[in-house]
């Protein structure tokens, strides 16, 4: 069979630039459709849960699958409860805090990126907090009117014979009221649901509203809660005051020695300033002698004298002169004898 001809340089080059326009243009096409915004789902008019407004579930498209529906209800009430003041109605939130959950939300969980601004989270964090403010309000108002009715001095033996008979509607009574739920969604109160108001939250009289209050920790007592984790064999003794300190000196040197705390700062105080020491003055340069030898220092005249002149030389002065501390101009003559030259001594 005849070999096809390699085709030349001048083709390849054509068949590439066909290729490339090709790829250009399958990039353009999917850029644009990249570039056109996405159409989200617009919120349903009225409130969720209202007779004349919609319902949640099937306004978030899932009519047909309640258990998904449930699951992302959750997620939403564990955000809120862990994020917002539960104890406050959606109106009386931070708007930044909000703002920050439902964005967080959205971001953890795509599916709610489908819907306009996550108005679904909205929703459920609304029908979340009104229903938790509704049951606890509930609860307190309930308990309330029991203390009234409460007796003065309590029988153990009649408290005792009224929970044998009455044990089992004491306990039916707590599982109606945790399987009481205010979202109409979950299908329990009819086809539109029950929502409440957060104004009927706000009603009820004689309870105050609970706030998130930040914990005050004892540092002393969680001090003594490590110390006691970490000597598992120390032992407790519950002794008068007078022996406590004998038996504190008894444990402490069986358990473990502790490391040595840092010695304290040492600050010197401003106002007493240090004790002066008597310095000499700074060296003069010193009377150099013909012979080169060491010079002394004299204290009460601040110059340097020489301690020992051995001359050598033939020309040796016959006198030096020395200034001293009585004044500039005076001065006084040490006259050496000729004969003395060899060795000279102060």
């Amino acid at each position: 069979m005849p070999t096809k001809a390699a085709p030349s340089p001048e083709e390849e080059v054509i068949q590439l630039r066909k290729q490339l326009a090709e790829a250009k243009k399958k990039i353009a096409e999917i850029a644009k459709q990249q570039s056109k915004p996405k159409k989200l789902i617009p919120r349903p008019k009225g409130q969720a849960g209202k007779g004349k407004g919609y319902r949640l579930q099937t306004a978030m498209r899932l009519g047909k699958n309640k258990t998904r529906y449930n699951h992302l209800s959750k997620i939403v009430r564990h955000y809120a409860s862990r994020f917002l003041m539960t104890g406050k109605t959606i109106q009386k939130q931070n708007p930044t805090t909000l703002a920050t959950v439902i964005a967080r939300i959205k971001r953890d969980f795509t599916y709610f990126q489908r819907f306009d601004g996550g108005w679904p989270i909205r929703d459920l964090i609304k029908q979340f907090l009104t229903n938790h403010n509704y049951k606890f309000k509930r609860a307190a108002k309930e308990e309330k009117e029991a203390e009234k009715h409460d007796p003065a001095e309590w029988d153990d033996d009649v408290e005792a014979e009224a929970e044998e008979n009455d044990g089992e509607s004491v306990g039916g009574s707590d599982s109606e009221m945790e399987d009481v739920v205010v979202d109409g969604e979950d299908g329990e109160a009819g086809e539109d649901g029950l929502e409440l108001d957060t104004g009927d939250c706000d009603e009820m009289d004689g309870v105050e509203e609970m706030e998130d209050a930040p914990l005050d920790l004892d540092l002393e007592e969680i001090k003594e809660n490590v110390e006691s984790s970490k000597t598992p064999n120390a032992v407790k003794t519950n002794k008068t005051k007078a022996e406590t300190p004998v038996k504190k000196s008894k444990l402490k040197s069986k358990s473990s020695p502790r490391p040595p705390s840092p010695s304290p700062l040492r600050t010197r105080k401003l106002n007493d300033p240090e004790p002066l020491s008597l310095r000499p003055a700074k060296k003069l340069k010193p009377l150099v002698c013909p012979g080169k030898k060491r010079n002394t220092w004299m204290p009460k005249t601040h110059h340097w004298m020489p301690r020992s002149v051995k001359c050598s030389r033939s020309t040796t002065p016959s006198w030096l002169k020395l200034r001293t501390t009585a004044g500039p101009s005076q001065s006084i003559l040490i006259n050496y004898p000729a004969a003395s030259s060899p060795s000279c001594r102060t």
